[in-house]
């Protein structure tokens, strides 16, 4: 992935999104994913639920109590209506079923950033920008969220499919656009939308599958560990590397790394380390491989099945997928060296026993991993690990409510720009020299982490919604922020 564009946090994109136009003639049929079980509570499918090793002392300290930050006032984000439905083109059409379900029923225009098709009993979101690597817009997420919304309540809907067009599913938000609205919280509604989308990505009552063919990361990341079935290549490629560009692993991930095996989570999220999709389906992140030239035909398959039910669903990826064991120097070989470091309490502990780790035989693969390691935002890593350990004792809406402040306050300075450094070195000037402020772990104080992490006033919370009967409230435009934008 080309980390200088996009990165694993959603991004408003008022200009580019907004604007794009893809060439013509229409591109090629695109092909499905999917989301979660068809029913489902406030909990990940099963394959995150590991033994943990016992939780170091800091975590879910109390915090001291702290004024609630009110919003600035955002300037009203730009957007466009739906797009009407457009037929199928002539050289699109096929005599073949499976070919002509790829079209069938589109309900956007093929220029749009997502798009959503109706085949059956089956539902695609195909996001769409892959110029962009598929990077999260607040266009896309606003998309994803009334397209989910609605399936979920047409009886007619049984299965979501989930994929990306070109070579990415999402390669996260596009960077560049948060530091254009650096000035203006410009970013707050995007924040709020893709909080919000990820609850119901998780808690999602259809049967969802992720069809994952190149690179998913940060945040698009966060539309593939949750469902019921995420389908991976060889050519995905996973990463969570938020705390390079000094944010934090955010989008639900407090929750999901932290009860991946060991601690795993922290090393991933810390590291920003990249796993391909055997690791992805050996840390319960995936469910089945398949070899990339037999996706479409698999997509096919699931559209004419016209069933949502968990075990016909299962059955016909089986027919496809392959079982797979990681590489013999993958790092989830290496999982009691992990464990070993990153089980301690702080950052600089955890850096110190990796250090130990690098000096001995036949570990070379340290050496390059403690080097990105330390090349992060010192805020930015000790938010992280704090984040990942409260989450090991919370539940899903606590996590997301939490993550919601910190990227709200992260992106609004209160401790200091390092988010804005980053995106700079990485994507702007490209010198890949930030400047982290303060630049040594060591000079980061407590109180400041402290800061980051205050509750906001009950208004100013993500509205996460209590139980099903209100489940899509809650929406940015019933909130105090959308009343602020005006």
């Amino acid at each position: 992935m080309d980390r200088s564009t996009t990165h694993g946090m959603p991004i408003p994109d008022l200009k580019s999104s907004c604007t794009y136009r893809r060439p013509t003639p229409p591109p090629p049929p695109p092909r499905p994913f999917s989301s979660g079980p068809a029913t489902r509570e406030l909990t990940i499918r099963t394959r995150f639920s590991f033994a943990r090793p016992p939780t170091p002392s800091a975590a879910g300290r109390h915090l001291p109590s702290f004024p609630p930050l009110l919003p600035r006032t955002p300037p009203p984000f730009l957007r466009r209506p739906f797009s009407p439905r457009v037929p199928i083109p002539n050289h699109a059409r096929s005599r073949d079923p499976g070919a002509q379900s790829l079209m069938a029923q589109q309900q956007t225009s093929p220029e749009e950033v997502v798009l959503g098709q109706e085949t059956g009993s089956a539902r695609v979101i195909t996001l769409n920008r892959p110029r962009q690597l598929n990077g999260i817009s607040d266009r896309v997420v606003y998309l994803i969220a009334q397209f989910l919304e609605k399936w979920e309540k047409d009886d007619n809907a049984k299965l979501v499919i989930f994929k990306g067009a070109g070579r990415a599913f999402s390669a996260g938000g596009d960077l560049k656009m948060f530091y254009e609205g650096k000035s203006d919280d410009s970013c707050l509604e995007v924040v709020y939308r893709m909080y919000w989308l990820c609850y119901h990505i998780h808690t999602y009552k259809k049967t969802t599958v992720a069809l994952v063919n190149g690179l998913v990361m940060g945040g698009g990341a966060a539309m593939v560990a949750p469902l019921k079935f995420a389908v991976v290549t060889e050519k995905t490629i996973f990463a969570t590397p938020e705390a390079s560009v000094g944010l934090h692993t955010d989008c639900s991930f407090s929750y999901i790394h932290s009860r991946l095996p060991g601690y795993l989570g922290e090393y991933l999220a810390l590291t920003g380390a990249r796993l391909n999709a055997k690791e992805m389906i050996s840390a319960g992140l995936a469910t089945h491989f398949v070899s990339s030239e037999k996706l479409e035909e698999l997509e096919k398959r699931l559209l004419n099945l016209d069933s949502g039910d968990e075990s016909a669903v299962r059955a016909v990826i089986e027919e496809f997928s392959t079982d797979v064991q990681p590489d013999e120097d993958s790092v989830l070989n290496k999982l009691s060296t992990i464990n070993k470091c990153f089980s301690a309490e702080t950052v600089e502990d955890i850096i110190k026993a990796f250090e130990s780790e690098a000096s001995i035989d036949g570990n070379q693969w340290v050496a390059p991993v403690l080097k990105g390691l330390r090349k992060s935002s010192p805020t930015a890593l000790k938010i992280t690990l704090r984040s990942i350990r409260e989450g090991r004792k919370q539940s899903l809406p606590e996590c997301l409510m939490k993550e919601f402040r910190l990227t709200m306050n992260i992106l609004r300075s209160v401790v200091n720009g390092d988010v804005y450094e980053g995106i700079r070195a990485l994507s702007i000037d490209k010198d890949n020299a930030p400047k982290w402020n303060p630049a040594t772990l060591e000079e980061v104080k407590n109180e400041d982490i402290d800061r980051v992490f205050q509750p906001f006033s009950p208004a100013h919370e993500l509205q996460v919604p209590s139980d099903d009967s209100n489940r899509w409230s809650g929406k940015y435009e019933n909130t105090v922020y959308a009343k602020t934008s005006q």
